[in-house]
């Protein structure tokens, strides 16, 4: 039979855990991809795009690794897994900073280019972003954005994708 003091020991340790977990979910970095726009060239010739990553946490977010990938296709690709991130180049983004990333795309091959033209196709630029906290927790963030080209040539934006982006 548990005695008082067992049982109140008990629930106090429950109450202390619950709180570390809540005050580490509030204090914690969340490093997110908030914008994706292109920085120079034609989508004929091939260009660089820029990634924007953001941590709209409390705390800073410490080797921070992006893998950015595309790819040209009628509908979207599947997400970046863990081990495309980019480990070579790891980064710190304190609260509230934003970091960003430039990465060159291809042009298109002839039968990309009748995908894009004929209305079918989509540019997408999608990628993952790995990072860790001061609580030594491992996240991850996924991201997608896609360009589909407008009849009459209007200027290239990107928008991101309706599924895709995540933060873990």
């Amino acid at each position: 039979m548990k005695t008082a003091n067992q049982f109140t020991e008990r629930n106090a340790k429950r109450a202390l855990d619950e709180t570390k977990k809540s005050n580490q979910l509030t204090l914690r970095s969340y490093v997110l991809a908030t914008d994706i726009k292109p920085l120079k060239g034609r989508l004929e010739e091939g260009l660089v795009v820029r990634v924007v990553m953001k941590n709209t946490g409390k705390m800073p977010a410490q080797d921070v690794a992006i893998g950015v990938r595309f790819a040209y296709a009628a509908s979207q690709p599947r997400p970046a897994v863990r081990h495309e991130a980019d480990v070579s180049s790891r980064s710190l983004i304190g609260p509230d900073q934003t970091y960003p990333g430039d990465y060159p795309i291809r042009k298109p091959t002839q039968a990309e280019s009748e995908l894009l033209a004929g209305g079918k196709g989509k540019l997408y630029v999608f990628g993952i972003i790995t990072y860790n906290d001061f609580f030594a927790t491992d996240h991850v963030t996924m991201f997608c954005g896609m360009y589909a080209p407008t009849h009459g040539g209007g200027p290239l934006t990107f928008i991101f994708c309706p599924t895709g982006n995540a933060a873990y």
